[in-house]
């Protein structure tokens, strides 16, 4: 099937899918007595969780459909592979979410994902660079892949702090990764695989993001913020996107970067004192010594703060970052 129509019919699918298992996924939950604390606001509701079931499920169901459109610049053998590598990442943070893995085994898992990539051979190593062009890099590139999905997928997992911020500042990430594989696949640089999951994943994440949205319905645990980072990763990566990729996550990358180096270390996230603190609905960086350093800390040293200010600060410092992001894609393909 022609793009042009395959594609729209897909995402209107996706958002349609993302909302009804998003509210679906609520209400189950609800009654399971599945739910978290919602530690920022003071009177401490209890909110659904996890959210990101109903994540994987919207990509998962998406798959067959792909496959039965055959669309013309799709390649279903790596999107295929891609989306082995996908669903196995939400799988790790599932199994996160009911049985808490130690910061460790989670990491060591996150950094096996990029497996079904490597082994199915389904990258491209040479990635473009700003004024330097295409870099030739056939051995190093696949060896950088596991620790690249391992950071991403962790990345994406710290920032999700307060109502909103994880799926608003992916959404922006992946605009410039929408941009940055477009761009590749007009200039012949690539097939649309990776355009494809990067349209996918903004579709699911618009049926998904208004329950997560202040004040958040669900929460979206740590299964939702791994196949969101996933989703990111792989699209850049088949689309070769990831340099500009690389600069629209830096919000991601500098905060994951200060918490690890303010604690010292890996340590499970239940396990670490909270950045911040709670008084009368304002929100306090917390002075403690072992509370790590965190963008919402950060935020809130000066003065107390609310809960939308922390959001829309993370969202601006994400909106200056793909802005970054998009003057290099323009400079990767286009000067």
């Amino acid at each position: 099937m022609e793009a042009y129509i395959a594609i729209p019919l897909i995402m209107t699918i996706a958002v349609v899918a993302s909302y009804t298992l998003t509210k679906t996924t609520i209400k189950l939950l609800e009654r399971k007595g599945l739910t978290g604390i919602d530690v920022h606001k003071p009177w401490r509701p209890r909110v659904a969780e996890p959210g990101g079931i109903a994540l994987i499920a919207s990509y998962a169901i998406l798959i067959p459909l792909v496959l039965l459109l055959n669309i013309a610049g799709v390649d279903e053998y790596k999107f295929l592979v891609a989306s082995a590598s996908i669903l196995y990442a939400g799988l790790i943070g599932l199994v996160d979410d009911f049985k808490v893995l130690d910061a460790k085994t989670k990491t060591l898992l996150a950094f096996t994902v990029s497996a079904p990539i490597i082994l199915f051979n389904t990258y491209t190593p040479r990635p473009l660079m700003p004024f330097a062009g295409m870099l030739r890099i056939t051995i190093i590139y696949p060896l950088l892949l596991p620790p690249a999905y391992m950071i991403v997928l962790n990345a994406v997992n710290m920032s999700d702090t307060h109502n909103g911020v994880m799926p608003s500042t992916a959404l922006l990430v992946l605009s410039v990764v929408l941009f940055s594989t477009a761009s590749a696949y007009y200039k012949g640089l690539t097939d649309a695989t990776g355009l494809l999951i990067a349209l996918i994943a903004v579709a699911i994440l618009l049926g998904y993001i208004w329950f997560n949205w202040y004040p958040a319905k669900v929460f979206n645990g740590d299964s939702g913020s791994f196949i969101v980072g996933a989703l990111i990763i792989t699209s850049a990566i088949l689309g070769r996107a990831e340099v500009p990729a690389i600069v629209a996550m830096l919000v991601y990358i500098v905060n994951g970067f200060q918490i690890l180096s303010s604690i010292k270390g890996l340590v499970e996230r239940r396990n670490i004192v909270r950045p911040v603190i709670v008084r009368n609905g304002l929100i306090t960086a917390n002075k403690d010594p072992r509370a790590p350093i965190t963008i919402p800390h950060l935020l809130s040293l000066k003065e107390p703060v609310t809960e939308v200010e922390v959001i829309a600060g993370y969202i601006i410092l994400s909106i200056i970052s793909c802005m970054l992001g998009l003057i290099t894609a323009v400079i990767c393909y286009w000067t």
